[in-house]
């Protein structure tokens, strides 16, 4: 049963959370040879398939297509991206600690184009998100505000050890919690999120260029947030 509209924000409703039906499928098609225990080859090309339901707004469509676009610039994608980095070599291990999630989006070549609506209007349209508490649980939900981004730079195992004991917060276990940064062994591109809370979002940006995370190469989420028309 779908939870009271009042209490679910647009998003919740598109990707399917808290009861409510996702707007879209999702379908990937292998290109060539694929050994679901290693995934993809470097450089090998899948397709994404996505089918809308009919209830899925133009609105909507900005959103998911947004989202490929972060991922493609800025992030990773898949359920493995947390499994590094490591410093065990290149091996039968390998597999486990690999630089799973990076892809590029070929635009040119997609179906999918950016919905014909403006950033004012999918403002519009979206109705207003539900009021939040700003309880010590909420605090530390992800919000795109609250992300750093890095295309250029990453951290050794080391120094990604020094940033969780920075804060408990971003520390993950087995029971579930995921660590809050990925950062990645072969590939320049790091990222993650902290509490939403300006001097904790301060501290730990310092804590970054200390570790070797440059400010000069930092992406902040609110900027990302701007290009989109976001607040």
């Amino acid at each position: 049963m779908n939870s009271p509209e009042k209490n679910v924000c647009d998003v919740c409703k598109l990707f399917g959370c808290n009861g409510w039906e996702k707007r879209f499928r999702l379908e990937v098609e292998a290109q060539g040879d694929f050994d679901r225990n290693k995934g993809y080859e470097e450089n090998q090309e899948f397709t994404i398939k996505i089918d809308f339901t009919h209830n899925c707004q133009k609105e909507h469509k900005w959103i998911l297509w947004q989202t490929f676009d972060l991922i493609s610039e800025y992030g990773a994608i898949g359920g493995k991206t947390k499994l590094k980095p490591s410093d065990k070599p290149k091996g039968e291990s390998y597999s486990y600690y690999g630089d799973f999630g990076i892809i590029k989006v070929n635009w040119e070549k997609s179906s999918f184009e950016l919905p014909d609506i403006s950033k004012e209007e999918v403002k519009e349209n979206l109705q207003n998100p539900p009021e939040q508490d700003f309880t010590s649980k909420s605090t530390k939900l992800p919000n795109l505000k609250f992300f750093i981004f890095s295309k250029n730079e990453n951290l050794n195992s080391s120094d990604y050890y020094k940033l969780k004991e920075f804060k408990d917060f971003y520390k993950g276990n087995r029971g579930g919690k995921s660590n809050k940064f990925a950062t990645y062994k072969n590939k320049d591109r790091f990222w993650g999120y902290t509490e939403q809370k300006e001097e904790i979002y301060i501290d730990t940006k310092e804590k970054l260029n200390e570790l070797g995370i440059t400010q000069e190469k930092m992406t902040e989420g609110s900027s990302i947030l701007e290009d989109m028309g976001g607040d």
